[in-house]
């Protein structure tokens, strides 16, 4: 219906489904957002219960860790006790004695080194075992972390998803542009009660070769609010909204002069394969102040363009032409016109 509803996805075709959408959206609105806080009350609890396993998992882990290492390094460190008190034994009977048995204390010596290295390999490899349990609790600890912020910011986009839309319609609700979409979607709802001999062409975009000059002002596209074909000529309809202040200024140069910019690009479309009478009509909704209608260019209330449309009697085209001007609009209406 207008640019941001169609860039926030949201597909409506006249007023009273949007103030429908807006209410129910805003009923879905506190219902999301009830379960969207009952979804982070949930990933909370299962990131406590996930670091309270994870936790138990890890002193059960270090527990063994300890464990295992403590067999070992107290099965070192008795034999160094035990050797120790050897080479105490050894030093208490004095120094001939150590000569005579100089071999054995270097044997003993050998041993005490050898196991206190041992006892010291063990150490670090306890401690590596550790650190390494540490870094695997630590990354798990991520992974949790992870996981409740990768939730949060989904609810947070999920939230600002749903509140956007509520926005938006209401922000359409009171936009000129909405009011302007309203007015076109009830003109087309005139229009569409004209005999099927009338054909009606909605949003015409015709683009320009190249920009030229025109009323004072360098123009390369023009886009057209609706276009009636029938047997009687062709009616370019702009659908303008004005406001009690608009009307009552009475400066109307700029829609007449749209209305007429409009009429050229039709006129350069066609006069080289038809003939071409066309008649230009601004349809107003709002207010209309008297006086309006130009030379070229006829003002009236929505409801009252197709009966301006239906006073027309003269035949210019056959049925056949009608249809095959429609054809050429709808052929050419996305492809540059050469002026």
């Amino acid at each position: 219906m207008t640019n941001k509803l169609k860039q926030a996805g949201i597909s409506v075709s006249n007023e009273v489904e949007m103030r429908r959408l807006l209410d129910t959206e805003k009923i879905k609105n506190v219902e999301f957002t009830r379960l969207l806080e009952q979804k982070k009350q949930e990933a909370d609890q299962h990131c406590k219960d996930e670091i309270a396993r994870i936790s138990a998992e890890r002193e059960k882990d270090l527990s063994l860790i300890r464990k295992e290492f403590g067999k070992k390094i107290r099965s070192v460190q008795d034999r160094i006790d035990a050797l120790e008190k050897q080479q105490d034994e050894m030093n208490e009977k004095g120094l001939l004695y150590k000569l005579f048995h100089l071999f054995e204390v270097i044997i003993l010596s050998s041993e005490i080194k050898k196991s206190r290295h041992k006892l010291k390999k063990i150490t670090s490899e306890k401690n590596d075992k550790l650190k390494e349990q540490s870094k695997i609790f630590g990354r798990k600890l991520l992974d949790v972390s992870q996981f409740r912020d990768d939730v949060i910011y989904d609810i947070k986009k999920e939230t600002y998803d749903a509140e956007r839309c509520v926005a938006t319609i209401e922000e359409t609700l009171k936009s000129n542009d909405y009011y302007g979409a309203v007015a076109e979607l009830r003109m087309i709802d005139f229009l569409k009660k004209l005999p099927d001999s009338y054909y009606i062409v909605n949003d015409v975009c015709i683009k320009l070769a190249k920009s030229i000059r025109f009323n004072d002002e360098w123009i390369s596209s023009v886009q057209i609010d609706h276009l009636v074909v029938s047997p009687f000529g062709i009616f370019i309809i702009e659908v303008k909204n004005w406001s009690k202040k608009f009307a009552s200024e009475g400066n109307f140069h700029g829609p007449y002069n749209q209305v007429e910019r409009y009429n050229r690009a039709c006129y350069i479309l066609l006069k080289d394969y038809f003939l071409v009478k066309l008649k230009n009509i601004i349809a107003c909704s709002g207010y209309l102040s008297s006086n309006m209608d130009k030379k070229y260019t006829v003002v009236r209330s929505l409801e009252n363009v197709t009966g301006y449309i239906l006073w027309f009697k003269e035949q210019i085209y056959e049925q056949k032409t009608v249809e095959q001007i429609v054809k050429f609009f709808e052929g050419k209406i996305n492809d540059a016109v050469s002026w």
